[in-house]
């Protein structure tokens, strides 16, 4: 099996979803000696994340760790390896990250070699060295989990029957959903590397196809449905705003025009009873101020 494409896919779900939870580093470079890397390394943000939340692997992201994913069992050689990165890693610190190993298939070797049990209080799948010997080491062999929401991004990292069940699951998954980012980031990088996984699984590369873009049109259809709405609403906001104006005006408009016309009538009624006072003046001289009162 080629496994590069599988390893990336994993390193890319792990990135995305474990940034949302604190810091995540891919390939991280450990001092001192020969050069190694740790495929990731994980710091925890302020905030814990919420097992109920982030299922499987927010509760395995309680604490700095280091995620080292393989697309096969990986053998006991693999894992002293990964263990010379975790002690060169806990030097200065209070506390030695946590060490996961994420493996597709089960290391039978590794699981005997390490003294390894079922971890208590966890899903199926999930092991711990009996006394760790000082190392907090914990293994996940991916194609034993529940299928079950909790699980899914651990399941995605698989290969497989398990793999093609986890596509299958993920494809209805709501756009706003924890772990969508994450599976379209592992998705992504599996549906452009599809020719390179040897040998060729059609069943899994269609499924990932079709998966892949029913997502793409759902995000189209979302977003312009979206920028429909928007549209409403500002062509609402505009109009209100027109109509204030344009309203605004004709009221100035039509009141203007009315006083103007109230003020003529007035001018003229007030012209009319001047010209009466004038006239009584002349026949029968001053008149009372009553008199002028009550012609006015």
């Amino acid at each position: 099996m080629t496994r590069v494409p599988y390893d990336q896919a994993a390193k890319a779900l792990l990135q995305t979803a474990l940034t949302t939870l604190g810091r995540a580093e891919v390939q991280h470079e450990v001092p001192p000696g020969e050069p190694a890397w740790v495929d990731v390394l994980f710091e925890p943000g302020p905030q814990a994340p919420s097992s109920a939340r982030h299922g499987l692997l927010g509760a395995m992201a309680s604490g700095t760790a280091l995620f080292e994913p393989f697309s096969v069992a990986p053998t006991t050689s693999d894992v002293w390896a990964c263990l010379r990165k975790q002690l060169a890693l806990g030097r200065g610190r209070a506390a030695l990250p946590t060490l996961w190993i994420l493996a597709a298939a089960r290391p039978s070797a590794v699981i005997r070699a390490f003294a390894m049990r079922a971890r208590r209080g966890w899903p199926r799948g999930v092991y711990a060295g009996a006394s760790h010997r000082g190392l907090p080491v914990c293994l996940v062999v991916t194609s034993e989990l529940p299928v079950v929401r909790e699980t899914l991004l651990l399941r995605l990292m698989g290969t497989g029957r398990t793999l093609l069940a986890a596509v299958r699951e993920a494809r209805s998954l709501e756009l706003d959903a924890w772990e969508h980012r994450p599976a379209v980031a592992a998705l992504s990088v599996l549906r452009f590397r599809l020719d390179s996984i040897e040998p060729v699984d059609e069943e899994l590369a269609m499924e990932i196809t079709e998966t892949y873009e029913q997502w793409e049109e759902r995000v189209t259809r979302l977003a312009r449905e979206r920028a429909i709405e928007e549209g409403k609403a500002a062509g609402k906001a505009q109009g209100k705003a027109e109509g204030r104006a344009e309203g605004k005006a004709e009221g100035k408009a039509e009141g203007k025009a009315e006083g103007k016309a109230e003020g003529k009538a007035e001018g003229k009624a007030e012209a009319k009873t001047e010209v009466t006072l004038r006239l009584l003046t002349r026949r029968f001289g001053a008149m009372e101020p009553d008199a002028v009162r009550r012609v006015r």
